[in-house]
């Protein structure tokens, strides 16, 4: 009988060892999840921040382009050729 209780406690205590380890691999996993999710939406940040400054440098190269050609009008720029 004292063979059995002894037993049972260790197979408690190795079940009580696991429950911790799992505890502790599932707080890693949320954090490591909370990093990517953060590291995501910085590239979402970023990739818009970088969207608007290409669509700017565009549009001053073609406003560039426009005056040094004397176009006042995109618009005329392609009637021309026609």
């Amino acid at each position: 009988m004292h063979q059995l209780l002894l037993e049972k406690g260790i197979t408690k205590s190795k079940l009580d060892t696991l429950k911790n380890e799992i505890t502790s691999v599932e707080d890693e996993l949320q954090h490591q999840e909370e990093q990517i999710e953060d590291v995501s939406e910085q590239l979402k940040n970023k990739n818009v921040i970088l969207e608007k400054e290409n669509k700017q440098q565009m549009k001053n190269e073609l406003d560039a382009l426009m005056k040094k050609f004397g176009v006042r009008d995109v618009s005329e720029l392609l009637k021309s050729k026609k």
